[in-house]
């Protein structure tokens, strides 16, 4: 599959392109302030090919959700643990509002 032109590659959601084409998210539950990294939009454009096609990347300030609690309310995160038979399962871990911290390779939540 041809690209039409060069790809765009953004850095971060500072860069002039990354925020192209993505909408606000709508405000869920209690989150009270529009994230200032990524302007609400809860995503960046990581990769820009021709055509509109994108390469997205979560935004790790709000983790995807666009907006930020400002308050003491726990936020609840989705998280995979072991079972006792062994076998992972989702459950969600409920967070401090200040402790919003981006899961996944090499950064585990506790």
């Amino acid at each position: 599959m041809s690209n039409h032109g060069p790809v765009l590659t953004c850095q971060g959601p500072d860069d002039a392109h990354a925020l192209d084409d993505i909408p606000v998210r709508v405000r869920e539950g209690k989150l009270d302030a529009i994230c200032p990294t990524c302007h609400g939009r809860g995503q960046w454009n990581r990769e820009i090919y021709g055509q509109g096609r994108t390469i997205r990347q979560d935004c790790d300030h709000c983790l995807g959700f666009g907006w930020l609690e400002t308050g003491h309310d726990a936020i609840a995160l989705p998280d995979i643990v072991v079972g006792p038979d062994g076998h992972p399962r989702w459950i969600s871990r409920l967070v401090p509002a200040g402790g919003q911290t981006r899961h996944g390779p090499g950064k585990l939540l506790k």
